[in-house]
């Protein structure tokens, strides 16, 4: 199961993922790279997490990216599903989405 969440902040990229980094509680980055060109900035940064109730761990990536003047953020999380055959995560990925677009949202 996946879960996409898009939103706009007044935030830098770097900002967004300063405070990801901070807050995020019990959770691995597994990377995080900034890309810049003139006035136009991009953060990436990804991270994993283990879910008890699907016995899986879970990335999560945020894209953060300045090209006109207002910070557009993505937050995406996957792998949670349990098993092969079965697309079901009992909300781990939701949860884990949440926690990173209330972060953001509290920086604006």
């Amino acid at each position: 199961m996946s879960v996409v969440r898009e939103l706009s902040t007044p935030a830098t990229p770097r900002e967004v993922l300063a405070a990801i980094e901070a807050r995020l509680g019990r959770t691995e980055k597994v990377h995080e790279e900034y890309l810049s060109a003139g006035d136009a900035e991009a953060g990436i940064a990804v991270y994993e997490q283990y879910f008890t109730r699907v016995k899986n761990r879970i990335a999560l990536m945020v894209i953060a990216d300045d090209f006109a003047g207002s910070t557009s953020v993505r937050v995406i999380t996957t792998g949670s599903s349990q098993g092969l055959f079965f697309n079901l995560d009992w909300g781990a990925a939701s949860a884990y989405a949440a926690e990173a677009v209330e972060i953001i949202s509290s920086l604006g």
